[in-house]
C-alpha cells in the first residue's frame, strides 16, 4: 500500500480498492443517521479491515450513547419533577379524607384504610402504583445515565487515529 495517490502527468495513480459503507440510526426516532464511507485496499489483510470496522463502530457507539444519554436526561428530569407532585397528591387526599372525618363528627381515630371513600381508595390505589412505577424507572434511568456518562465524556473508546492502522 502507497502513502497516497501518485501523480504521473496529469493522471492521479491510485492503488485499486473497494468501499464499505457503515449507515446507522442514531437516535429512537430515526431522525439522526450516521454514514462512513471508506475505501480498503485490494491487499488488505481481515485484521486491518476489521479493526477499520472496529474504529467506525467505537465511533458509532459513541453517537448513539450520547442520543440515548441526552434522551435519559430529560426522562429523569421529567419523573424527578413529577414524583413529587403525585406524592403531594396523595397526601392532599387522605388529608382531605381526614378533615372530612373529623367535620362529620365520627368517633375514634380516622384510619384512611377504613375511613376513605372507594373512590379515593381507588385514585391512591392508582397513585401508589404510578409512584413505585416512576421510582423504578427513575433507579433504572439514573444507572443508564451513569454508565452512558464515561463514554460520552470521556470518549470512553479508544478511537485515536492510530489504534488500528
Amino acid at each position: 500500500m502507497s502513502a497516497g495517490p501518485d501523480i504521473v502527468g496529469s493522471q492521479v495513480m491510485v492503488d485499486p480498492a473497494f468501499g464499505i459503507s457503515f449507515r446507522t440510526i442514531l437516535d429512537k426516532d430515526g431522525r439522526r443517521e450516521i454514514v462512513f464511507q471508506m475505501p480498503v485496499p485490494l491487499n488488505a489483510s481481515v485484521d486491518f479491515i476489521n479493526g477499520m470496522l472496529d474504529r467506525v463502530t467505537a465511533a458509532v457507539d459513541r453517537q448513539i450513547a450520547k442520543y440515548d444519554l441526552r434522551e435519559a436526561e430529560k426522562e429523569a428530569e421529567v419523573l424527578e419533577e413529577f414524583i413529587p407532585k403525585v406524592s403531594e397528591q396523595f397526601e392532599r387526599i387522605t388529608s382531605a379524607a381526614a378533615e372530612n372525618w373529623a367535620m362529620g363528627n365520627r368517633r375514634g381515630e380516622f384510619d384512611p384504610q377504613k375511613h376513605i371513600s372507594a373512590g379515593e381508595r381507588q385514585t391512591m390505589n392508582q397513585l401508589i402504583g404510578r409512584l413505585e412505577g416512576d421510582r423504578e424507572r427513575l433507579l433504572r434511568l439514573r444507572g443508564t445515565i451513569a454508565r452512558l456518562k464515561p463514554l460520552v465524556r470521556d470518549n470512553g473508546l479508544d478511537i485515536g487515529a492510530d489504534s488500528h492502522a
